[in-house]
């Protein structure tokens, strides 16, 4: 079974995703905050992480810089709920995540096919990371022999 950590202060939207993920037939684990989800994420493996941008204890944003220092590939998808636009509204910070670390992103409040999709794109794009990494590795050992 392919696990999923939900890492969200919101109790309600963590809860919600929970069920929605559950319902495709993940595993989840939800963690209430920043802290709380790396603590998990060093735990066990998980196929992917979902991160809210916008939390009390410990940022999105920093959250996401902890786990990829824990795990360089751990797919990782943003979620947000903050609205961006023009010069007077908050930055775009899920398009700061994905030029950071090259990560999926969703908008709050996403549809279950809208999630489910996510999901699914962040497991195949590791899949082929994982794939071309066991290329590489083979290529090089067959250089050497």
């Amino acid at each position: 079974m392919r696990r999923i950590l939900v890492i969200d202060d919101d109790p309600a939207v963590g809860h919600a995703t929970q069920l929605l993920l559950e319902c495709e037939g993940f595993e989840v684990v939800v963690a209430k905050g920043g802290r709380a989800g790396i603590a998990a994420a060093r735990g066990q493996p998980f196929a992917v992480v979902l991160v809210d941008i916008f939390m009390p204890d410990m940022d999105g944003l920093e959250t996401i810089k902890a786990l990829r220092a824990n795990d360089p590939h751990q797919p990782i998808v943003a979620i947000s709920g903050a609205l961006t636009g023009g010069p007077s509204e908050t930055p775009d910070f899920l398009n700061m995540a994905t030029k950071l670390w090259g990560i999926k992103t969703l908008h709050k409040p996403f549809r279950r096919s809208d999630l489910v999709q996510i999901i699914e794109e962040a497991l195949a794009s590791n899949d082929s990371q994982f794939r071309g990494a066991q290329e590489d590795e083979q290529s090089k050992r067959g250089a050497t022999a």
